[in-house]
C-alpha cells in the first residue's frame, strides 16, 4: 500500500480529539477517507490520538492488510478459530462493533458515528449495542473536515477531471444526426472506463432538443436532430474521487434564442468562478450567478442551485445555494453549474470544478473549452 495521506488523517483526528470523540467508526466513502482503500463489509475508524484501523469479515483480513493503509486490522469470525487480539468473535459485523470499541478505547468513552451513512436500522442497532458508550452524530464536525481537501486528495480530483474532460471531448465527437443519446451514454461510459475512472457514475447525462429542458435528463433512445441542444453532464471517479462536468453543444442550425441563452450561461459561468475565493460565503457565490442570469431576463428559468463541494461524494458539503451559510476555505473544490431551462425550446448547463485558493478559484477543467460549439 503507498504512504498513507498524514494531512488527511491528522486533520480528522485533530477533529475529533477538539470534539471529545475517543472513536470514529464509519463505513462508505469514509473507508477510502480513513484507510486509503475501500473494504467490503467493515467499518474503518480513528480515534482522537490519531490511530486509523478498520473491522472486517476474517475473508477479508488479509486483503485489508495489503489494501489499507491501517495501524491495526480486526476481524469478526463466528468460528473457534483462528483467535488472537485482532479477533472478535461475532456472527456479525454489527454484533463485533462493541469488542473493537473496548480493544481500542477501552470500556467507557465517547463514540461518534455519521447518521447520514448508516440507514437507520443500522444506526439505531449500533446505539443499542454500545449502552455503555455515549453515542454522537458527528456528521457536521466531519463533512467541515473531508470539505477542505489535502494535496493528495486534490490530486485524485484532477485525475478525475481529465478523465471526465476526456469522456465529454468523445461524447462531442459522437454528436451528429441520427445518433441516440442512448449511444452516447453507453460508448462514453466504456470509455471513460477504459482510460482509468474506477467508476463511472450511473447518473450520466445526455440530454437533446427537448429533453435538455429538463435539468436530470437521462439518456432515451430519442436520435439527435437538426437544431438540437445536446448536454453531456458527465461524473467519474479517479481512486474513488470524483469530478462532475457538463457541456452543452449544438447540431446546426441554430435559433437566435438559444445562442443568447448560451451566451448567458457562460457569462454567469465566469461570473460564479471570479466570485469563489477563500472566506467568500457560499450564498454569495450564488447571488452573483443568480443576478446575472435574471438580468438576462432569464431568471425563472434558472431553478436550481448554483453548484456543490465534491469529492469521495458527488455532492458534497457546502452546497453553493442561497440558503448556504457555509464560508468557502482554501482547499475546497465545489462545481460551479448555472443552467437555463425553457420548455418547448430546450435547455443549456455549462459547469466547471473549481478549487478555492486564497485569491480566488483555479479551474481543474481548463482544457475542456466553453466556447459554443455548433456541429454538422
Amino acid at each position: 500500500m503507498r504512504g498513507r495521506d498524514e494531512e488527511r488523517i491528522k486533520r480528522l483526528c485533530s477533529a475529533l480529539d477538539q470534539a471529545g470523540i475517543d472513536i470514529f467508526i464509519g463505513s462508505g466513502p469514509y473507508m477510502r477517507y480513513i484507510l486509503g482503500s475501500d473494504v467490503d463489509y467493515a467499518y474503518a475508524y480513528a480515534t482522537r490520538g490519531g490511530e486509523v484501523g478498520v473491522l472486517c469479515s476474517l475473508l477479508e483480513m488479509e486483503r485489508a492488510r495489503d489494501a489499507t493503509w491501517a495501524d491495526r486490522v480486526f476481524a469478526f469470525t463466528g468460528l473457534k478459530e483462528p483467535t488472537g487480539e485482532d479477533i472478535i468473535k461475532a456472527r456479525s459485523l454489527q454484533e463485533a462493533v462493541p469488542g473493537l470499541i473496548e480493544r481500542v478505547i477501552g470500556p467507557k468513552g465517547v463514540v461518534g458515528i455519521d447518521y447520514t451513512v448508516v440507514s437507520f436500522s443500522e444506526a439505531s442497532a449500533l446505539r443499542r449495542r454500545l449502552r455503555g458508550y455515549r453515542v454522537r452524530n458527528v456528521h457536521r464536525l466531519l463533512r467541515e473536515v473531508r470539505a477542505v481537501k489535502s494535496p493528495a486528495e486534490l490530486e485524485a480530483i484532477k485525475r478525475a477531471v481529465r478523465i471526465v474532460s476526456e469522456g465529454i471531448s468523445h461524447g462531442i465527437m459522437m454528436v451528429r444526426e441520427g445518433v441516440s443519446e442512448r449511444e452516447i451514454y453507453l460508448e462514453s461510459e466504456y470509455f471513460m472506463k477504459s482510460i482509468g475512472a474506477d467508476r463511472v457514475h450511473e447518473f450520466l447525462i445526455v440530454a437533446s432538443g427537448p429533453n435538455s429542458a429538463y435539468p436530470h435528463g437521462r439518456p432515451t433512445e430519442r436520435k439527435l436532430s437538426p437544431g438540437d441542444p445536446v448536454t453531456l453532464d458527465y461524473v467519474a471517479s479517479s481512486n474513488g474521487y470524483f469530478a462532475d462536468l457538463t457541456r452543452t453543444v449544438f447540431l446546426k442550425p441554430v435559433g437566435q434564442e438559444l445562442r443568447r441563452i448560451y451566451e448567458v450561461v457562460e457569462e454567469a459561468l465566469g461570473a460564479g468562478i471570479d466570485a469563489v475565493a477563500d472566506g467568500v460565503e457560499a450564498s454569495e457565490v450564488d447571488r452573483v450567478v443568480r443576478e446575472r442570469i435574471a438580468k438576462s431576463g432569464y431568471g425563472r428559468y434558472f431553478i436550481h442551485s448554483t453548484g456543490h463541494g465534491i469529492g469521495l461524494e458527488v455532492h458534497e458539503h457546502p452546497r453553493i445555494s442561497s440558503a448556504e451559510k457555509a464560508v468557502l476555505k482554501a482547499g475546497m473544490v465545489v462545481t460551479i453549474e448555472p443552467g437555463i431551462y425553457v420548455k418547448g425550446l430546450g435547455g443549456v448547463r455549462i459547469e466547471e470544478d473549481v478549487v478555492v485558493e486564497k485569491g480566488g478559484a483555479r479551474v481543474l477543467s481548463s482544457g475542456l473549452s466553453r466556447e459554443l460549439l455548433i456541429l454538422g
